[in-house]
């Protein structure tokens, strides 16, 4: 809780994936892939609760080494088209009917984006709460590089084009573009609840470090993301 407005962290840790079958529970510098956003999320003592939203028993029987998983996910939240914004419903009407809870804010952390400084939940969130007259959320947000949609092609009748025609401009004088990473969003659940999405009108970034900017998607993702944790653990 911070500043008297209950905070509900949620993980979410769907059961099947394509693009790295298993990835929530994989072996990640010895540890399962969720387990490193659990332990980031319960040092963070401004999260009442802490709810992994998962349909597999698997990933469930994981989890629970660290913290209690009360139900799990019903199958049709658990499809690929399933939309996140439809399973953090899903928890917040549970947790009212069920447990008589509700919550002021909404905490969204994926698993797949592990590469969290010690104090990025904690910050994002007072961050949240200090502007919370003025906004309806915090996104962590990483600057664009060499993906500058600005120098971004499309292939067309099978020749390239640019997206944004017009004279090649040097990548130091294109605007800077920013890509919202899993590291953090946040979200009054008022606004959720009305906008239906993690990204509403008004929106506060979170920025968040280069190297922070990878999230596990396929095999590529995640050997990237193995290197970086080992270079920081050898380097500390």
């Amino acid at each position: 809780m911070i500043n008297g407005r209950s905070v509900l962290a949620i993980i979410p840790a769907r059961g099947g994936s394509k693009g790295l079958p298993g990835k929530n529970i994989k072996n990640l510098n010895g540890k399962p892939l969720i387990n490193w956003t659990i332990e980031q999320a319960l040092k963070c003592p401004l999260i009442d609760d802490i709810h992994v939203s998962t349909d597999s028993k698997e990933i469930s029987e994981i989890a629970q080494t660290l913290i209690p998983v009360d139900f799990l996910r019903p199958e049709y939240l658990s499809t690929d088209t399933t939309d996140v914004v439809d399973v953090a419903l899903y928890v917040l009407d549970y947790y009212e009917k069920n447990f008589n809870k509700t919550y002021d804010i909404l905490v969204l952390l994926e698993p797949t984006s592990p590469l969290r400084q010690a104090t990025d939940i904690s910050d994002a969130i007072k961050l949240f709460s200090d502007c919370y007259e003025k906004t309806d959320s915090v996104v962590s947000i990483g600057e664009i590089h060499l993906e500058n949609p600005f120098r971004a092609k499309i292939v067309k009748d099978n020749y390239i084009e640019s997206i944004f025609p017009g004279k090649h401009v040097p990548r130091q004088e294109l605007p800077k573009t920013y890509f919202p990473y899993g590291v953090f969003y946040g979200i009054k659940t008022s606004a959720l609840r009305e906008s239906r999405t993690f990204f509403p009108e008004k929106m506060t970034p979170y920025f968040i470090q280069r190297w922070q900017n990878f999230e596990i998607d396929d095999y590529t993702d995640f050997l990237c993301i193995e290197r970086i944790l080992q270079e920081r653990e050898n380097n500390k």
